[in-house]
């Protein structure tokens, strides 16, 4: 954040992180929750009848599937001592600046962008390879995206863990234990990370996974354009997040407003939407 100034006076929303001890932390959390879950579907129970009567569409549905093989839950076990102490030009705390320096069990989603194959050969940690001494061997590295309100700097993302495939209440998922910062800008609140794997049909999934996913987006986004009086007026908004640190859900809601806003010299706009998401407000 630091001397960066908004010409304006910019909403930074609702945003929800959260800290868990265990995998059990959730089922608590949720049961004092105050918002709503009923617009929050478990993955092995959701299916197209649950999306809006105008959007029970198969291409959707299955972009949908795509995006939940895609989403990661992002373990950050370290506070930097940069973070930020509040949202810029706002007096609202930034999420984990309470511990600063120390531990951290500030968790997040993040998701799959890109995956390729190294070069050279590299020392792997993922879960099969951190407790072995090994190698260097062959690798994919794999880049996620988040915000920087999970991530914020070099320092946390050394230290943190990112679950793939954390689906269901068993806690089975795939851990990749080392990360790495490639990029990060605190005034757009996103980041980018990079995570290594020596397991060749993880890679081959991912990648899978990834084209399908492109695919299945090119076609809705060419579909909608078409259709842009049907959809426009009640736009659907899915979020695949982990709620209060348990496993994936998909949650369904619409978009209620799309604000232009500038930062500095940066163009965009601000989403609002009414889909329910749940953790820890700031």
């Amino acid at each position: 954040m630091g001397q960066q100034h908004s010409k304006f006076e910019f909403n930074y929303g609702t945003h929800e992180t959260a800290e868990s001890q265990n995998e059990t932390d959730h089922k608590t959390a949720q049961e004092k929750c105050p918002k709503p879950h009923d617009k929050q579907f478990e993955i092995s129970k959701f299916s197209i009848n649950d999306l809006p009567e105008d959007y029970q569409e198969e291409n959707l549905f299955q972009l949908i599937k795509q995006m939940v093989k895609l989403t990661v839950q992002i373990v950050v076990n370290y506070s930097s001592e940069n973070r930020s102490d509040f949202w810029q030009t706002t007096e609202t705390r930034y999420p984990g600046s309470e511990c600063k320096g120390q531990d951290s069990l500030l968790r997040g989603s993040g998701r799959i962008a890109d995956i390729y194959k190294n070069e050279e050969a590299k020392t792997c940690r993922c879960s099969d390879c951190i407790n072995k001494e090994n190698a260097e061997k062959e690798t994919w590295t794999i880049i996620a995206v988040t915000a920087t309100h999970v991530v914020f700097d070099e320092s946390e993302a050394n230290k943190s863990n990112c679950k793939l495939y954390y689906d269901s209440e068993d806690g089975r998922c795939t851990q990749i234990n080392y990360c790495k910062l490639r990029w990060a800008h605190t005034l757009g609140d996103l980041c980018f990370m990079e995570c290594v794997t020596c397991n060749e049909n993880l890679a081959k999934e991912i990648w899978e996974n990834i084209q399908q996913f492109n695919e299945l987006w090119k076609t809705i986004r060419e579909e909608y354009k078409t259709n842009t009086r049907k959809y426009n007026s009640n736009r659907l908004v899915v979020i695949v997040s982990h709620p209060h640190c348990g496993p994936k859900k998909i949650s369904i809601g619409h978009l209620k407003e799309k604000n232009k806003s500038e930062l500095n010299i940066q163009k965009g706009y601000q989403l609002v939407y009414d889909t329910p998401t749940a953790g820890k407000h700031n």
